[in-house]
């Protein structure tokens, strides 16, 4: 009887299963069996065109430009039958312009070539119907260019408008004419598969697998095409997810013991870590506000002044992109006679051992014959600068790390710190625009912060200078720092309301050893600060100034879009930091007082980039100014991490993995162009439309964006043309890049080795 039941049992099991399939399939073909496509381009286009320039708007609407050659992707649509492609375009050419002949190509073979005429027309092409692969039809168009007579006088092929894709003869005439993209197929079963992975019953699994499919079958009734349109991010998402899960509960014997073990050796893992994401993805550049940083370092080595005329020279613009030249204009000049400058000049200091580096490499190679100039601006000075905001990174890590260790222990905080590092702007500011202050930044407000908690409730005279110092030169590698100067006078509050409550025969000394601290720690910041205002003196003629007046706008408050603008907003490019974010309340809640202070911190900092008129930062990756804050998420971040772990551990990997996933493959979209660049661009999309573009997880263009970086193209260009000295220089930065990330794990280890003690049963830092 017994057996009977399981047998009956395990029917019901794939009966259930087969029909959750199922019921995906035909969402699936009910959602991609449509009788027509269209791309609106220059409307809402975003991974749909290739090859074209940015947006336009005109009197007939908006499209784009292409060049030579361009992309089309339609569909899905009903496949089994001729299909009618319809694109509304222009040559755009002058009247007394011949009309160029426009090639079209669909399926790897040319379709048709016609002449095309000057002003906006709809053509039409009969297309057979193995034309489409996986109902998507992908098109390909080659024009000849003409330069445009008018400035920008860029080099132009067609103007598009519409594209247009129609089924003839499209009616629904059931799933057996197509075979679906099983995108909400995987939906369901990956959800069902998840709750099974993390310890839920069979019936509750199939249940919440089941509910999304209908979920999605009710969406689909108001809102067809964006359902269509998120089914296939949907599916990567949910799948990665119950993968992820289901992998850890076969491996629940080991894994955990394998997460200790490298929970020991995290030191070496962030090593790792670091020096992989090195030879990957370090980029040596210099440009807009990173020549700004470089002018300090470059103008005192070079001419012994701070006079930058030279540094901001329009001719330096034919060797670095977005050149300040307009600050070099005479009547731009100050009062004391000097070109300004906005930037900080904490980075210079930092850079200037490198500098030295890099003079004599520059050196070295000029006398073996390299073109390498002496003057600041040849390859070696910018890759030694740059390594060196790099390396800042390392001390980052390793620095957050042995912060939140002795709050989670070893294995959470190993898993904190690398998921923040890969899933924030950290990762971006140190490899790809080390010129910009950010990783710098972010390195002396993580080590002004671990001094602070570190200390907590038992700061002496010693550690209230050191506290000092790290303040005030964090404030000299990027001035907003100063924000994060509440948390000493939050603590220095607490302090001085505790006095009061002290008897009288003792609140004279405390009240002196509070003034003592105070006066010692605002010595040492400005200490630490005054190499700036002895900056500001020499060209602004004031010790203190505002260099960029009206720069923040507190009635242009702008906190929802910092959170969910396409436009560099956390939450769809950087998850995690919305989940660091939200995981400072727990540690608040937690840690209290100087959790609530972190929280506090965190929010002020948050709320003045809120305020500012280009809070999205321009056109570089993420939210850069909030790079600065990276230890704050780290922190956030691990309180969730380790709230999720006592539900269940596997709830705490897939928190830092698929945030990481998403960040990775947005990065991916920015270095591949795949994302506009352009502020405005940006700014013209929905949330939507960034989330769920088809394009969003273009993983086949990996090996493309490695190509950027110094090493994988050094490789490249050895495996092209073998050339002695590039083989040397190569090696040279190699080794001397891998001996310094050594040196400086090491000399860290050292001294964080000698600051262990064990963590206090209320979890107080020790």
């Amino acid at each position: 009887m017994g057996r009977k039941r399981d047998r009956t049992g395990r029917r019901w099991r794939w009966a259930t299963i087969l029909a959750l399939f199922l019921a995906g399939l035909l969402l699936d073909a009910w959602l991609q069996a449509r009788p027509g496509a269209e791309v609106d381009v220059g409307g809402r286009d975003l991974g749909y065109v290739e090859g074209f320039s940015a947006k336009e708007a005109g009197a007939e609407g908006t499209y784009r430009w292409m060049e030579g050659r361009g992309t089309l992707h339609l569909g899905p649509v009903q496949a089994g039958r001729p299909l009618l492609l319809r694109l509304r375009m222009a040559s755009g050419r002058p009247p007394d312009f011949p009309w160029p002949q426009l090639q079209v190509e669909v399926d790897g073979r040319t379709r048709t070539s016609f002449p095309l005429a000057p002003g906006l027309s709809e053509y039409a092409l009969l297309l057979p119907p193995e034309s489409l692969h996986n109902g998507e039809l992908v098109v390909e168009l080659a024009v000849e260019t003409f330069r445009e007579v008018e400035p920008p006088n860029r080099s132009l092929g067609l103007l598009m408008d519409r594209a247009r894709l129609e089924v003839l003869d499209g009616r629904w005439d059931g799933v057996g004419w197509t075979v679906p993209r099983p995108a909400y197929t995987l939906v369901g079963a990956a959800i069902a598969l998840l709750i099974w992975a993390l310890g839920g019953t069979f019936g509750v699994a199939w249940v919440l697998g089941a509910s999304s499919l209908a979920l999605a079958a009710l969406l689909t009734l108001a809102f067809p095409q964006n359902v269509l349109q998120a089914g296939p991010t949907l599916a990567v998402l949910s799948l990665l997810a119950a993968l992820t899960a289901g992998l850890l509960r076969l491996l629940s014997p080991h894994w955990k013991a394998w997460a200790r073990r490298l929970g020991e050796k995290a030191h070496g893992v962030l090593l790792l870590v670091f020096f992989l994401g090195l030879l990957l993805a370090f980029t040596p550049s210099l440009a807009a506000d990173g020549i700004q940083y470089y002018a300090y370092l470059r103008s005192l080595a070079m001419d012994g002044d701070l006079h930058f005329a030279n540094e901001f020279s329009p001719e330096l613009a034919a060797h670095f992109s977005h050149v300040p030249s307009g600050l070099s204009r005479r009547e731009a000049w100050t009062e004391t006679g000097y070109v300004k400058n906005f930037a900080s000049v904490g980075p210079a200091i930092v850079w200037s051992p490198f500098f030295g580096l890099g003079h004599l490499l520059a050196l070295g190679g000029r006398a073996l014959g390299w073109p390498w100039t002496t003057d600041g601006y040849s390859e070696p000075y910018i890759a030694l600068i740059g390594f060196s905001s790099a390396l800042s990174a390392l001390v980052t890590l390793l620095l957050g790390y042995d912060l939140v260790r002795r709050l989670y222990g070893p294995s959470l905080g190993l898993l904190a710190t690398v998921a923040t590092f890969l899933g924030t702007t950290l990762f971006y500011y140190a490899f790809y625009e080390p010129d910009f202050a950010h990783a710098l930044a972010s390195c002396g407000v993580t080590l002004f912060l671990y001094l602070w908690v570190r200390h907590w409730g038992k700061r002496g005279p010693a550690q209230w200078f050191c506290l000092g110092l790290a303040g005030g030169f964090m404030t000299t590698l990027y001035w907003v720092n100063a924000l994060f100067l509440l948390l000493p006078a939050g603590e220095m509050l607490g302090e001085v309301l505790q006095v009061f409550r002290e008897p009288a025969a003792r609140r004279r000394r405390s009240l002196a050893r509070l003034v003592g601290g105070g006066l010692l720690f605002a010595g040492a910041a400005l200490l630490a600060f005054s190499p700036q205002m002895i900056a500001w003196k020499i060209i602004f003629g004031r010790f203190l100034t505002q260099p960029q007046e009206g720069f923040a706008t507190p009635a242009g408050f702008a906190p929802l879009q910092l959170l969910f603008s396409p436009l560099h907003g956390l939450l769809p490019w950087t998850p995690l930091a919305v989940l660091g974010m939200v995981g400072l309340f727990f540690l608040a809640r937690e840690r209290r007082p100087w959790g609530i202070w972190v929280l506090l911190a965190l929010a002020l900092y948050f709320g003045y980039n809120a305020t500012l008129e280009s809070w999205h930062g321009g056109g570089t990756f993420g939210l850069r100014r909030l790079t600065n804050a990276f230890p704050f998420f780290l922190l956030g971040v691990a309180a969730l991490l380790e709230r999720l772990r006592r539900r269940q551990a596997a709830l705490s990997v897939l928190a830092a993995w698929l945030p990481v996933f998403w960040s990775g493959m947005v990065l991916l979209r920015f270095l591949t162009y795949a994302l506009p660049h352009h502020p405005a661009e940006l700014s013209q999309l929905s949330l939507e439309e960034f989330l769920f573009a088809p394009t969003n997880m273009p993983l086949e263009r990996l090996p493309e964006a490695l190509q950027t970086a110094f090493f994988p193209r050094w490789i490249r260009d050895l495996a092209t043309l073998p050339r002695p000295a590039s083989l040397l220089y190569g090696l040279v930065l190699l080794f001397l890049f891998g001996g310094m990330t050594l040196l400086v794990g090491w000399l860290l280890r050292r001294w964080l080795e000698g600051k262990k003690r064990p963590t206090s049963a209320k979890g107080r830092p020790a």
